[in-house]
């Protein structure tokens, strides 16, 4: 696809890629094909992507600037860009975060379910020295 440098809105809002290690060039139409029913794309604008993966029960989120995403029962707000997974245990979350632009500055994360929220970084949470599921499960 050449789209040129600036594709334009149009391109920006409607694309999805899938990056997949270890795999070779013959089976990656399968591959794909598979990926395509298995995801659901929830957020596709210039500011960000989320997806959902109904299989692994993992939403996957991508800042491109700050902003929130609603998707499902759960609120995702960040301050910064960000690529965000997180998984629904069934009792527990497992969240996996980056910058992928670090800037040295502190970066917010906010999680909003069923009226609960989970700020990271909680200071007061970490220093109680409890974790911070514990104010996000259920």
């Amino acid at each position: 696809l050449n789209h040129g440098v600036t594709p334009g809105s149009g391109l920006d809002d409607s694309y999805a890629y899938y990056l997949i290690p270890n795999i070779g060039k013959e089976e990656m139409k399968a591959r794909v094909a598979n990926l395509q029913k298995e995801i659901t794309t929830v957020e596709t604008t210039a500011s960000a992507h989320a997806v959902y993966s109904a299989a692994d029960q993992t939403w996957q989120y991508a800042f491109f600037k700050p902003g929130t995403i609603s998707a499902g029962k759960t609120e995702v707000t960040s301050d910064d860009v960000a690529l965000i997974m997180l998984r629904d245990n069934g009792d527990s979350w497992t969240l996996s975060a980056s910058n992928p632009m670090p800037d040295g500055k502190k970066q917010r994360l906010t999680f909003s379910s069923g009226g609960r929220h989970l700020y990271l970084p909680d200071k007061r949470r970490l220093s109680a020295g409890r974790r911070n599921r514990d104010c996000f499960s259920g």
